[in-house]
């Protein structure tokens, strides 16, 4: 993925994000409502969480609407099968990411371009292998 995609995929987390806080409001204000299937609770009756899901990208930065969390469905995916809602929302709430120096290192990288020197971080995975473990 370019950087110029995953600038548009986050950019489409905070639209989706605003949209989603803007219906949430409309349903608590009663301005809008939600026919639930027969036999379901009322909609007024459930404890909601709100999130916005994209197909591969993970969004971990702040959301411009409160208790709103971001996901990738691969990230979802990849807890393999979960044996409770709970478990999947705290996922929500506290992603398990690769971290520094277990999983991943940065390092510093040098490209000679003509004249020029450019001077960069690179990711560099390293050899243990990560999957997010729900908690």
């Amino acid at each position: 993925m370019t950087l110029p995609e995953t600038l548009k995929t986050d950019s489409n987390i905070m639209d989706a994000c605003r949209q989603l806080g803007k219906n949430r409001r409309l349903l608590r204000d009663k301005e809008a409502t939600v026919k639930m299937p027969p036999g379901w609770p009322a909609f007024s009756d459930v404890q909601w969480t709100w999130a916005v899901g994209t197909p591969q990208q993970l969004y971990t930065g702040p959301l411009p609407e409160p208790e709103m969390f971001a996901t990738s469905f691969r990230y979802a995916k990849s807890l393999g099968t979960l044996r409770t809602i709970e478990t999947l929302i705290n996922a929500l709430r506290r992603p398990d990411l690769p971290r520094l120096g277990e999983h991943y290192t940065i390092e510093k990288m040098t490209m000679d371009l003509g004249r020029y020197v450019i001077h960069y971080d690179t990711i560099h995975a390293l050899d243990k292998p990560w999957r997010p473990q729900p908690t």
